[in-house]
């Protein structure tokens, strides 16, 4: 894929009103300016902002406030609480992201965040089964349970293959 294509992608995307998809998360450039800041970002002209917000959505990275992790790498991270403010101030029920490794392929911690990931390279590995996310109805009463249903498949690679 050439950097022209992925110029023209976006940054991420809403399902309905309530749930933001991206496939980092909310760094501290997208917490400060908000939903709105993402909204108005133009990949082709690229401001120092614009670059800022597409880097953070891109590879922000959970830090659970119960394991801190210590190391600097640069890489923008945000906490539970964060998120949680965050959805809070944007008016949001979600942020569905994609970018970390999580055990059995998803991850639903805090509530307003849903962690799925799916990389072919890690299937087998850490548990990780795979995960797909479908919205089958995006308009909730508040106060409504939102529900996960796991399908697991059998052991190995192959156990997805079809029979010949």
């Amino acid at each position: 894929m050439s950097q022209r294509t992925v110029a023209l992608m976006p940054i991420g995307a809403m399902i309905g009103p309530k749930i933001l998809c991206l496939p980092g998360g909310p760094g501290p450039t997208i917490r400060e300016h908000g939903l709105a800041a993402l909204r108005s970002c133009v990949r082709s002209s690229m401001s120092q902002l614009d670059r800022l917000l597409c880097m953070e959505a891109a590879w922000t990275v959970m830090k659970l406030e119960a394991a801190p992790i210590t190391a600097d790498d640069g890489i923008p991270t945000f906490t539970e609480a964060q998120c949680t403010a965050f959805c809070k101030a944007n008016n949001l029920a979600l942020v569905v992201r994609g970018r970390q490794l999580v055990d059995e392929g998803f991850l639903n911690y805090p509530k307003e965040a849903l962690t799925i990931v799916s990389a072919v390279a890690y299937l087998d590995n850490f548990r990780n089964y795979a995960a797909a996310a479908s919205v089958v109805r995006y308009r909730m009463d508040e106060g409504e349970p939102k529900s996960l249903d796991i399908v697991k498949p059998g052991i190995g690679r192959n156990a997805l293959a079809f029979p010949m």
